[in-house]
């Protein structure tokens, strides 16, 4: 896309104004990576006051209709996608300890956990949180067994309950760097004493040439490394117990990472973390 299309229904002005604001909010997240590899947790803190520049969050339901109900993470399609599915769900399957635990997917987006976990198991404790209420509607009608509903984790409560998992997989990356503490919090406070909070975000995916080159299609407001996102569940309050990491490949992915976990031929491009309170 160029920049004549990109920028249409903008001034020169404005647009140059919002190019400098990213570059001052992709600065400032780059400190914090920094802060973050030091294990500087102090003055890291700091470094999410509510003034100070993010990126613009275009996250809304309408947009969040039209991405979920197009996307098909199947294993050929996109296996890394499929794999996080799966990887997530077997080890809800394996670590329950009640045969029906109470069960919170943050974001479920088109499903891909549900279609997974729900041809294994019957988990009739099932409640998903999305901005998209054609995701939704389409969730309720899916899967009746479970709970759907329209909700903003920036903005409103979760469920006045305690879940014994709790999902948010590929989510935190949408979520304003001065929003992240209140919903970890929200999460936290959520989670039974013994729970899991399961969670994924992107690495190395290079947001500032996506949002100069594409226009941010998939809405993200935070460009993690696993330091930061390691670091900002630990001042959040939570002890990780796992890590997996994954690659994107296109083809023959099983067998690339495979090799990939033995000689890295290529670098990380997601991060699935597991954690209990601390």
């Amino acid at each position: 896309m160029d920049s004549h299309k990109k920028y249409k229904h903008v001034s020169v002005d404005d647009q140059v104004m919002e190019l400098v604001g990213i570059d001052k909010a992709l600065k400032l997240e780059r400190k914090r990576q920094k802060l973050a590899s030091q294990n500087n947790f102090v003055t890291l803190k700091k470094e999410y006051k509510s003034n100070l520049p993010s990126i613009k969050n275009t996250n809304d339901g309408h947009k969040w209709d039209n991405i979920n109900l197009s996307f098909s993470a199947t294993k050929k399609i996109f296996p890394m996608a499929w794999y996080r599915s799966k990887y997530v769900s077997e080890f809800i399957i394996q670590n329950r300890v009640n045969k029906f635990p109470n069960i919170l997917n943050i974001g479920f987006g088109s499903g891909i956990i549900e279609k997974y976990i729900f041809s294994k198991i019957s988990l009739i404790n099932w409640q998903g949180l999305d901005l998209s209420e054609k995701s939704v509607n389409n969730m309720n009608l899916l899967f009746p067994e479970g709970k759907f509903n329209r909700v903003n984790i920036e903005k409103s409560r979760l469920p006045n309950k305690k879940f014994e998992f709790i999902l948010a997989l590929e989510i935190l990356e949408h979520i304003s760097y001065k929003n992240i503490f209140s919903v970890l919090g929200k999460i936290k406070d959520r989670l039974t004493s013994s729970g899991y909070f399961i969670c994924s975000v992107p690495l190395n995916e290079d947001l500032e040439k996506i949002i100069k080159q594409d226009n941010n299609p998939n809405a993200h407001v935070r460009e993690y490394t696993s330091d930061l996102i390691k670091a900002e569940l630990s001042i959040a309050g939570f002890k990780i117990e796992k890590i997996k990491v994954l690659s994107a490949f296109n083809n023959n992915y099983f067998i690339k990472d495979f090799i990939n976990s033995i000689c890295k031929i290529k670098q990380a491009n997601n991060i699935i973390l597991i954690a209990k309170k601390s």
